[in-house]
Order: structure tokens, then C-alpha cells, then sequence
């Protein structure tokens, strides 16, 4: 849920790229709600009002565009994992655990169990 005057730029622009991190990560279920010739303000009643009501509906899901997304989200981790282990592999240990440390950043558990089972063969190598 977004609500934002129309003339409150710094806020419209960080919705902007809050709902491009949400496409990346296969969330297609939030709503905006723009207030024309407002800027930074509260909320009056009627939006405030629409934005609550919005909150109780949802958007239909796109299968198909929910799953091509979980699969790009799956390659990209599945390749740079398997670049992670071809460093270790290679011997650059600190590549390696350089590389580990931003899949981590950026997928978390969602790269588990592979990163951890790489993890544990970092640890070995200290």
C-alpha cells in the first residue's frame, strides 16, 4: 500500500523504487493510491478511506507471471551459486566467500540448503 501526495517527489520516487524491488522479488499485489495536487501531507478521510478498503481486496493472481518470475529469481541464484562453488573449487577462497556474502545480502534463506552446505566447506578451509 502506497500513499502519496501527487507533488511529494522525494516520496513518489521512493515508492517507485520500493515497487521496482517488489516486481524483482515477484510481489504483484500492492496498490497506489496518488492524491493529486498534494504534497507531503497527511492523508484526508476519503483516501485514507480507499486505502483501507483496499487492503481487504486483492489482484488476481498471474500464475504464469509468478512462476516466470520464481524462475528467473532461481536462476540467477542457481548461477551465481554455482559460480561461488567454481571459485572454491579454483581455489580463491576469499572470492568465494566475497560471493557467498552478497548471495547471502540478497537472497538470505532462500538460498539455503546449498549456501550453507558451501559455507561449511568455507569454514573448512580456515
Amino acid at each position: 500500500m502506497y500513499i502519496s501526495g501527487q507533488n511529494d517527489a522525494v516520496n513518489v520516487d521512493k515508492d517507485a523504487a520500493s515497487i521496482q524491488s517488489l516486481l524483482e522479488w515477484c510481489v504483484f499485489d500492492w496498490y497506489v493510491e496518488r492524491t493529486p495536487w498534494m504534497g507531503h501531507e497527511l492523508a484526508g478521510p476519503a483516501v485514507l478511506g480507499r486505502a483501507l478498503d483496499m487492503l481487504d481486496k486483492h489482484a488476481v493472481p498471474n500464475v504464469a507471471r509468478l512462476n516466470n518470475c520464481r524462475l528467473r529469481l532461481n536462476r540467477e541464484l542457481e548461477k551465481q551459486m554455482d559460480q561461488a562453488s567454481d571459485l572454491l573449487a579454483a581455489g580463491n577462497v576469499d572470492g568465494a566467500r566475497r560471493l557467498l556474502n552478497r548471495i547471502d545480502t540478497r537472497y538470505g534463506g532462500l538460498a539455503a540448503p546449498r549456501s550453507v552446505d558451501l559455507a561449511a566447506r568455507l569454514a573448512g578451509t580456515d
